[in-house]
């Protein structure tokens, strides 16, 4: 006999909230039996809130907390899901125990590329995994979001670097610009000309710098971006010319 069990799934980023409505798009949740590779649910994360940040544990809290580096003393903060949180909910049959195969695609400019976190869970039929803030996927990562503005062979080089929900950078937030290095690195396209500059703090998660050219071409730009605290990584690519 089959039994209806609900499967409650988010998505968050690591040291970051849930990916909701300042992401780019939240995620597409697939849902598989491990064993036959059946597809039993798949879809979008709905529209919801990120969720909330506390300064206690409770029980509707994700189990990885954001961490704000700190001397003497870090800052911790638990990630809180409500009802209007966002969320990917489905409800399937099972006749047996099962293992899940569950994977969040995570879309993103074609800069940086799409990225995806999977897991795989066992359940029981009508044991719902709905406890707490549901089934967490984490989501490693950086958003980089890159921009090049040239005046003749001058150019800016900016670049907008978020957690992966898309929450921002700034002095006295929870993701502090001292525990972030965003670096750029330009090379022509005959090879003639490369160049790796470390990237300032503006405001707001934007960071810039200026570089000279030699001369008029073609070029590509990687900017890079990493946590130090937490390793998280964000790479974009982009082309230009002057």
């Amino acid at each position: 006999m089959s039994i209806s069990t609900t499967i409650l799934c988010r998505v968050q980023a690591r040291d970051g909230m849930f990916l909701g409505p300042d992401s780019f798009g939240g995620a597409v949740i697939t849902i598989k039996d491990v064993v036959t590779q059946k597809v039993l649910a798949t879809g979008f994360t709905d529209t919801g809130n990120s969720g909330s940040r506390l300064t206690s544990y409770a029980s509707n809290v994700s189990p990885a907390p954001i961490v704000t580096p700190g001397t003497p003393n870090s800052m911790i903060y638990w990630v809180a899901a409500a009802t209007d949180t966002v969320k990917f909910e489905a409800t399937i049959k099972l006749t047996d125990a099962t293992l899940l195969d569950i994977t969040a695609r995570i879309p993103l400019p074609k800069e940086q590329g799409d990225q995806f976190v999977q897991a795989t869970e066992w359940v029981i039929p009508g044991k719902d995994l709905t406890v707490g803030a549901g089934f967490v996927l984490e989501a490693p990562g950086l958003w980089v979001q890159p921009e090049i503005v040239s005046n003749k062979t001058m150019v800016r080089v900016r670049a907008k670097v978020t957690m992966m929900c898309g929450c921002e950078i700034n002095n006295g937030a929870p993701w502090i610009p001292e525990d972030f290095e965003v670096t750029v690195l330009i090379n022509s396209e005959e090879g003639s000309f490369e160049k790796t500059s470390p990237m300032s703090f503006e405001d707001n998660s934007q960071f810039f710098i200026d570089v000279t050219l030699p001369k008029k071409g073609n070029y590509t730009a990687e900017i890079q971006a990493f946590q130090i605290s937490t390793a998280n990584t964000g790479v974009a690519r982009t082309s230009f010319s002057v």
